[in-house]
């Protein structure tokens, strides 16, 4: 039998960058997207802070996956940081920041918290960093790790996998602290385009800045994602070479 691999992001821009190349179709039957690439490949979102908890149980217990990946992008807690927009970060530790509970995995040198709700000013980012002491924040890896512990079949045999690539840095704030405004962006007509563009905060030229940092971050989603995944599907498991793996528990 083939190795059954679930793949997981936070939102739908995420899925959408890897989309394309694993030609994703959604599956009727199990409400997932199916690969026509690879058919033990599915893929799905759990929603912000783990929003679709029960449709995410449901999927563990059709799937009955080995190996679940968690693909997506963090806020860079503090500037003292060499990573870079779009360079991937190897995880040694999930925090939950509701309880503290504490997922070791590795191999890896960043802490990463999950938090409830999304930290973009800098104050907040060096809140979390300190009480934490993380390098990096999401909000659902530790969620999704409490979560697959409580599958008793599954525990004992299933692999977490991150993907976790920044996605935007603390002196960024002013750039993204306007990031909705861009929902939507590709199903805009182009005269609606221009209209948002010449009322963005800061102008068209703010507004182009931060769509190429969203641009550079989900490009190097995209990238990592795919290695992951052409990595495990090779060796039909995580083999050698991988980071950030984690044993729920």
């Amino acid at each position: 039998m083939s190795l059954r691999i679930l793949l997981l992001t936070g939102i739908k821009e995420e899925l959408v960058a890897v989309e394309r190349r694993w030609h994703l179709q959604f599956n009727r039957h199990l409400h997932l997207y199916q690969s026509a690439r690879y058919a033990g490949l599915y893929a799905g979102t759990t929603g912000p802070g783990l929003q679709r908890r029960r449709e995410i149980r449901q999927w563990l217990n059709q799937l009955q996956p080995q190996i679940v990946v968690n693909a997506g992008l963090v806020g860079l807690l503090q500037a003292e940081h060499q990573a870079q927009v779009g360079d991937r970060v190897a995880l040694n530790q999930l925090i939950d920041s509701r309880y503290g509970t504490c997922f070791p995995g590795g191999p890896g040198r960043n802490r990463l918290a999950s938090l409830t709700k999304a930290a973009f000013a800098p104050h907040e980012k060096m809140d979390v960093a300190l009480d934490f002491k993380v390098d990096v924040c999401d909000m659902e890896a530790a969620f999704l790790a409490g979560l697959l512990g409580q599958f008793d079949k599954l525990s004992e045999s299933i692999s977490l996998v991150l993907v976790k690539v920044i996605g935007d840095r603390p002196e960024q704030y002013l750039l993204y602290q306007n990031e909705a405004l861009m929902r939507d962006w590709a199903r805009l007509a182009w005269w609606r385009r221009i209209g948002r563009a010449m009322r963005f905060p800061g102008g068209p030229f703010l507004l182009h800045r931060l769509r190429t940092n969203k641009l550079r971050a989900l490009q190097g989603l995209a990238r990592h994602t795919d290695i992951l995944l052409e990595h495990l599907i090779r060796h039909q498991g995580p083999g050698q070479g991988i980071d950030s793996i984690f044993i729920p528990h």
